[in-house]
């Protein structure tokens, strides 16, 4: 099977590191041809961080 990637890219899989709509389009040795398209989305949502007092302290140490 070859893998055709929109933006580039022939593997069989794709690193993605920015939001976008993908596309890839798949042939087999017959000549068939699947296309499939994703869009990925950008996580924006600020993390909540939380503090809690259950554990013992620890020493941060910057190596």
């Amino acid at each position: 099977m070859t893998y055709s990637w929109s933006g580039g890219g022939t593997a069989r899989t794709k690193n993605v590191t920015t939001p976008d709509t993908y596309t890839v389009t798949v042939t087999d040795s017959n000549g068939c041809v699947a296309t499939a398209t994703t869009a990925v989305a950008q996580n924006i949502t600020t993390p909540s961080p939380t503090v809690d007092n259950d554990g013992p302290m620890t020493e941060y140490k910057r190596v």
